[in-house]
């Protein structure tokens, strides 16, 4: 089924929002998505205020919102990466290998499911591990507080196997499918790169992916609006997660 999303903006100054948009033709512009996306109509008011509102309708729901909701675990790793300038998570390709942070890939680069590796000084002793993978950028930057964070990924069940490389990463494998299926970065073609994050933790014993799936109501066949506006904050609570152990993040 084709859905259409209509955005309204009021700004002061369009012209951020204007170059987020390609096509933007007399103040107006539509992104024609595929038949599984949704399309999306863009209109810009001249009405100067302060503030920036973007408003949305759908066929399933309405979503207004000013800004994305950013949970701390996420603001801390983006702080955390800015400074040191390095990672505690790799994230692989069959092409490339996410060692950077804010590294930027292709979207052919990303289709296939990544592995990981995580950096030895972050392992714990005896312990599984969960990856939780966020586009912080949709639909575009200047107005993510649209449909952002859209959930890309939990990878749960992760052991380490073998002895670290010589970067010092230990390959991490899953004894069991992904609790939510990978979907890959599909930024649309009005926008600057989006940024993908993955985050880790150390899986609280006992659970189990059935348990992350039950807790969180994700399955095998997610559709694109179950992802959209995920609650990561909430997702953390009900999975009794912490403070993450890292993390790393790329652009496309």
């Amino acid at each position: 089924m084709q859905v259409g999303i209509i955005i309204t903006y009021r700004a002061a100054d369009l012209g951020t929002v204007r170059r987020e948009c390609e096509n933007i033709d007399n103040a107006q512009g539509r992104y024609a998505s595929a038949a599984t996306q949704p399309s999306i109509l863009v209109s810009l008011s001249p009405a100067a205020t302060k503030t920036t509102r973007f408003s949305a309708t759908c066929g399933v729901g309405s979503i207004i919102s000013t800004m994305p909701v950013i949970p701390e675990s996420v603001e801390g790793l983006l702080a955390e990466c800015q400074e040191a300038d390095t990672a505690s998570l790799q994230v692989h390709f069959p092409t490339s290998t996410v060692t950077k942070p804010g590294s930027q890939l292709s979207k052919a680069d990303t289709q296939p499911t990544p592995s990981f590796s995580i950096s030895s000084s972050a392992v714990q002793s005896n312990a599984k591990y969960i990856i939780i993978s966020l586009d912080l950028d949709a639909p575009a930057p200047a107005i993510s507080g649209l449909l952002s964070p859209i959930l890309h990924g939990i990878f749960s069940d992760l052991n380490t196997q073998g002895d670290p490389d010589a970067n010092g990463f230990v390959k991490l494998i899953a004894d069991a499918p992904p609790a939510a299926p990978y979907g890959p970065p599909k930024p649309p073609g009005f926008s600057s790169p989006h940024r993908y994050i993955f985050l880790i933790w150390e899986q609280p014993e006992g659970l189990t992916s059935g348990d992350i799936m039950s807790r969180l109501g994700v399955a095998d066949n997610m559709s694109l609006w179950s992802r959209i506006k995920w609650d990561e904050g909430s997702c953390e609570k009900k999975l009794g997660l912490g403070k993450p152990l890292g993390g790393n993040y790329f652009t496309v």
